[in-house]
């Protein structure tokens, strides 16, 4: 993945651009862990499946489990 984002950076470089390779100053697993955040917030939109035992049904486990990681977030 990372060859394949450089090389669609030359692209740019090769216009005129300047590319400069960053190292961000904080750990990576705290951009996981906002981007998680982020996405059981989003979820929390389908609490309406969540809370219809039948559409809840019907629901993969992966799906409760985002929901229900949003929820605790709401509390």
């Amino acid at each position: 993945m990372l060859d394949l984002c450089r090389n669609a950076l030359q692209a740019f470089a090769s216009h005129g651009c300047r590319i400069d390779e960053a190292t961000p100053d904080f750990p990576a697993e705290d951009i996981w862990h906002t981007s998680l955040t982020w996405r059981w917030r989003a979820n929390l939109g389908l609490h309406a499946f969540y809370a219809d035992p039948g559409a809840r049904e019907r629901l993969k486990p992966e799906a409760l489990w985002e929901i229900e990681q949003g929820e605790k977030l709401a509390r």
